[in-house]
């Protein structure tokens, strides 16, 4: 009878598991090694018995048959009738191996899914609130559920929302760019359906009525874009409860300093980016418009990571210069 090697693996749970199994096992005259020597090699010699070079019992061949038999194990790599035929390495896993990968590989597509998202920002549209490298962490249950809410299109089949709220005036979202469907955007929703939205001399007016604004002191740019000074200023919406926010104006006069008047459709939002001189958003009709309620993906909530622009993340021998550390978890207003 040729050589037979068998190879018994404690339960992933751990300990607890482990000596539960055991303790059951050696009921029926079956021995398994001690937790701190789990995972040996049994070697079956010729009269069927299993040794090792460990000072603990054998195994008898048909033990390891009619613990294969058992219920207590769940996972058997080669089927029974192999241990007859060849010499084979045998993996077997006590109850539960697979629980522990089970429950957090489900709990992963739960959170990821349903309940929130990372987002890596690659532009500068909303400074100074979110900056190139920083990671956000959104929330999907804000405004309920739509088309893009689930990963690989999952939600296609949903018309409208499941779970519908709507997003307040200044709430920070991403969402899916209603000319190009497969590309996230983040923007500040400055305009809800009926608004009338206009932007004269640079200064905000929804409804008719000047947003109120205050000169702050000036944002400096990273030292990799130069250190420059632009101008930043505070942005109060009365109409949302004071919703405050910081915006920067790059220049005097820019090209969407002044637009005509804007007005939001039923079911769709008006949105801006906080960087006003350099934002492709609502107020360039031709690429991103009013975006429909269905396109939100979910609420901005907190930066949890932020790295130098450029500086690559999986970079971690770099992060004591290249982190942000402090805008690590910072919540975005």
């Amino acid at each position: 009878m040729p050589p037979r090697r068998y190879r018994i693996f404690r339960n992933l749970l751990g300990k607890w598991w482990w000596k539960r199994t055991q303790t059951a096992l050696a009921r029926s005259g079956i021995f398994i090694p001690d937790y701190r020597s789990q995972g040996e090699i049994f070697q079956i010699n010729a009269d069927g018995k299993v040794t090792t070079s460990y000072s603990f019992d054998w195994l008898r061949a048909d033990m390891i048959v009619k613990l294969l038999e058992r219920p207590l194990v769940t996972d058997i790599e080669i089927k029974k009738q192999w241990f007859e035929r060849w010499p084979i390495t045998w993996t077997v896993f006590a109850p539960g191996a697979f629980l522990p990968i089970l429950v957090v590989f489900v709990v992963a597509v739960f959170v990821r899914s349903v309940m929130f998202q990372a987002f890596n920002i690659p532009a500068g549209s909303m400074k100074p609130s979110i900056l190139v490298g920083d990671y956000t962490l959104i929330s999907k249950f804000s405004y309920g559920y739509g088309a893009y809410s689930f990963p690989g299109g999952l939600g296609s089949t949903i018309n409208g929302r499941i779970f519908g709220v709507s997003p307040e005036r200044g709430d920070v979202v991403v969402f899916r760019l209603p000319k190009d469907v497969s590309t996230d955007y983040v923007r500040r929703v400055i305009g809800l359906p009926g608004d009338r939205i206009q932007m004269i001399d640079g200064l905000l007016h929804i409804n008719g009525n000047p947003v109120k604004r205050e000169r702050i002191s000036d944002f400096i740019e990273d030292k990799d874009s130069g250190g420059a000074r632009v101008k930043r200023w505070r942005e109060t919406l009365s109409l949302s409860n004071g919703v405050s926010y910081e915006t920067l104006d790059l220049v005097d006069n820019g090209f969407y300093d002044n637009t005509p008047v804007y007005q939001v459709p039923a079911g769709h939002y008006f949105m801006m980016g906080d960087n006003r001189d350099n934002s492709t958003d609502s107020r360039a009709l031709s690429q991103v418009g009013y975006v429909p309620f269905e396109n939100f993906i979910g609420k901005v909530q907190i930066i949890f990571f932020s790295i130098a622009d450029g500086e690559p993340a999986w970079a971690i021998w770099s992060w004591p210069q290249s982190v942000r550390w402090n805008r690590l978890f910072r919540w975005v207003k």
